[in-house]
């Protein structure tokens, strides 16, 4: 499909679509964590309780309100539930948890 704009300038062409901003924040931001890190100790273990503690309690209120929408619609949860606990292990959680 071709394009109905093209920018004046053509660096900016670079940045017409919206992927290319996320591939560049990615990439920076990656580079600049490996430059404060550089040489550094890591310790996995609190990062990983640390990044739970902000993360986990929203996937639940989320996987709560979706529970109670589906209840309230009439559904069943079973198959719900399963996804959900399928999720743990796959990365197949619902409402892109």
């Amino acid at each position: 499909m071709p394009y109905d704009f093209v920018p004046a300038l053509p660096i900016f062409s670079v940045l017409d679509e919206g992927h290319t901003g996320v591939s560049l924040f990615m990439a920076l931001s990656g580079y600049l964590f490996a430059k404060l890190l550089h040489g550094k100790q890591i310790n996995y273990l609190p990062f990983f309780a640390n990044r739970a503690l902000r993360l986990l309690p929203l996937l639940l209120v989320v996987i709560w309100i979706e529970a109670c929408r589906r209840y309230l619609a009439g559904q069943s949860l079973d198959g719900y539930f399963t996804g959900v606990g399928l999720g743990v292990l796959l990365p197949t959680l619902s409402n892109g948890g």
